[in-house]
């Protein structure tokens, strides 16, 4: 008998594998044995155990073994090894995880600006009604027993609603000695456990901003003992067939009071009639009309008055006009017609037409097929056989097909002509908004500093290159509001941030940024405040990295010192640690002292950084910045 032919044997060996970074991998083998093997994985000499990341799958003599989320670090080689105490075999397979494809966004051109016209604003008016209130629902006398809860009931209408007060006997009722309520026009009052004492008149007033109205009733409670004018009351409320201790007269409805609010509108409100002439004509035609009673027998012309004098009035000099003659109509004709224009998005536009016809024609203004109106934006006209149509700013949406139409009793003809618009370009919009001016630039950077608690603390910038930029300045990437604690000064071009008293939670990163429509600049620096009989956060900064302005393709250097010896050093790009596997950074460290420096620098290399310091107690950090500008420009 061989033992070694009863060692585990791999009938069916596992295969290397491919993956990209965070995929998952499984590897398949197969293994047989006299004795049922015990298969373990190893990867660089350390056995892979159970795991959410590495799962081990058996089924009869099938093995699995399972990656997931594979990282760089997870590629190499890995070792199959199948055991029984008759002996052990061993398989190798490889893995190699490949990083995730950078995707190149596609190129996408910037499309042109397009601007919109904002829509003209409309007042309309909206009407309510509104009146006094009124008490639709009387309130009933009541006869009631000792001891039981009375209720009072009427109903009430008015707008706006009226406000609501009891009284008995000319006394104003508190709400916190009776319950009292009004919901949807109901109003009720309980006396709960009624005395004799309660006998008397209730009366509800309402009342709003429009008028007041009241109802009353009478309320007896019959007790042990009851006066003579109690019992007189309800004898004749019980037994009296007078309905005028039972019930009030209604009173007549309170007049409706119309209220009128401005409401702003920015939806145009279509005329009902397209053609304002026939409006006008027709409310002038309206205005001289005459009643038949008023109309007055005609005169001769000639007849004299008492005076002597002819009696003259315009309608009977008209009678003597004679008729037009037709021969001198003809329909409308274009003398000077339109013609196809292109112009920039933002000029004026004025379209001009001459039009001549017998009788005067009526011209209407078309854009692809709709109608136009004089109004805000467009501005139409028409006199003397002139026809204009004047745009003070056009829009991208007012191109399009335009269209001059004239028409009289004889005929009709029209005009046209095609408006296109160019489009602004990013060029005409630096100009207009004048990119003549140059980006500011830092040339003196903020100095990282310690700071004692309480004292005033002030840090400047030297900010050049521009006639005209802003400033704001940062704490811990929030803007500092300008205040009687933090001022902001400058003087000539150094730009100052001056802090009246600092307290601890004052420490931080602070940063100055100074922008126009040209560029940007930036400088940052770290202060930290000093509480007496407090020990500093370590590690401490001795020397802390000076933020920098460059130009393209020069090196930036930074440096960094501690007064202890850290753990560890890193150094951090927008909050990002920096790959020291890249060539474009150098790295060195001699001591206590550490340096960062930037080969060849580009505008990527523009950004706000962190020296982060690693202790045994805690961690700390330095920030600066750094600016890259085009050559020549320092």
């Amino acid at each position: 008998f061989d033992r070694r032919q009863a060692a585990p044997r791999f009938v069916i060996k596992p295969q290397s594998a491919f993956c990209y970074e965070g995929q998952s991998v499984k590897f398949y083998c197969r293994v047989i044995g006299v004795a049922a093997p015990t298969v373990s994985w190893y990867h660089n000499n350390v056995e892979l155990r159970q795991s959410v990341k590495f799962m081990k799958r058996y089924a009869g003599d099938d093995y699995y073994f399972i990656i997931n989320r594979a990282r760089l670090q997870d590629r190499g080689e890995y070792i199959i090894r199948a055991e029984n105490h008759y002996g052990s075999r061993e398989e190798v397979v490889f893995l190699n995880v490949q990083p995730v494809p950078r995707v190149v966004p596609e190129y996408k051109p910037e499309a042109p600006v397009m601007r919109r016209r904002e829509p003209l604003p409309y007042t309309f008016w909206q009407e309510e009604l509104e009146c006094a209130p009124s008490f639709t629902f009387l309130l009933r006398p009541r006869v009631m027993q000792e001891r039981d809860t009375c209720k009072l009931l009427c109903c009430l209408s008015g707008k706006p609603f009226p406000s609501v007060k009891w009284y008995k006997d000319k006394r104003e009722l508190s709400k916190y000695e009776y319950s009292m309520s009004h919901s949807d026009g109901v109003i009720t009052m309980e006396i709960v456990g009624c005395r004799p004492s309660d006998s008397g008149k209730y009366t509800c007033v309402a009342t709003n901003p429009h008028g007041q109205d009241e109802t009353s009733c009478v309320v007896i409670v019959e007790g042990e003992s009851s006066t003579a004018e109690q019992t007189a009351l309800a004898n004749k409320l019980l037994y009296s067939g007078d309905r005028k201790y039972i019930e009030h007269p209604i009173k007549p409805a309170p007049v409706p009071v119309t209220i009128r609010k401005q409401i702003p509108q920015s939806t145009p409100i279509q005329p009902r009639s397209n053609n304002p002439s026939t409006n006008s004509l027709a409310h002038s035609s309206s205005n001289l009309s005459v009643g038949d009673g008023e109309r007055r027998p005609p005169r001769k012309y000639g007849r004299l008055d008492s005076t002597g004098s002819p009696n003259r009035s315009r309608s009977a000099t008209k009678e003597l006009a004679l008729p037009p003659d037709d021969s001198t109509m003809c329909a409308p004709q274009f003398t000077k017609t339109l013609s196809d224009l292109t112009i920039n998005d933002g000029d004026s536009l004025t379209l001009t037409a001459h039009v001549k016809g017998d009788p005067d024609p009526q011209i209407v203004w078309t854009k692809n097929n709709k109608v136009l109106s004089s109004s805000e934006v467009v501005d139409l006209k028409y006199k003397n056989g002139i026809a204009k149509l004047h745009i003070n700013e056009v829009y991208p949406e007012d191109e399009g097909e335009y269209v001059c139409k004239a028409t009289n009793s004889i005929g009709t003809t029209e005009t046209k002509c095609r408006l296109t618009i160019k489009p602004m370009t990013n060029a005409t919009n630096g100009k207009k908004k004048g990119s003549e001016d140059k980006p500011p630039r830092i040339v003196s950077h903020l100095q990282s500093a310690f700071a004692k608690d309480g004292e005033p603390v002030t840090i400047s910038c030297r900010i050049i290159g521009a006639d005209k930029f802003d400033v704001v300045w940062l704490h811990n990437n929030k803007e500092i509001k300008p205040s009687k604690d933090f001022q902001y000064t400058n003087e000539a071009n150094i730009y100052k941030l001056i802090i009246a008293e600092i307290f601890p939670e004052d420490s931080g990163a602070y940063t100055c940024e100074a922008f126009n429509d040209a560029g940007e600049s930036f400088s940052s620096c770290t202060l930290n405040v000093v509480v007496p009989g407090e020990q500093p956060k370590s590690p401490v900064f001795k020397t802390f990295p000076v933020s920098a302005t460059v130009s393209e393709g020069e090196s930036a250097t930074f440096i960094a010192e501690t007064e202890d010896d850290p753990l560890q050093i890193n150094w951090l790009k927008d909050g990002k640690p920096i790959k020291e596997s890249s060539a474009k950074y150098n790295f060195t460290a001699d001591g206590k002292r550490y340096t960062l420096q930037i080969l060849s620098c580009d505008s990527n290399d523009i950004g706000q950084y962190q020296a982060k310091a690693i202790g045994k107690k805690g961690e700390t950090f330095s920030a600066f910045s750094l600016n890259v500008v085009p050559p020549g420009e320092l």
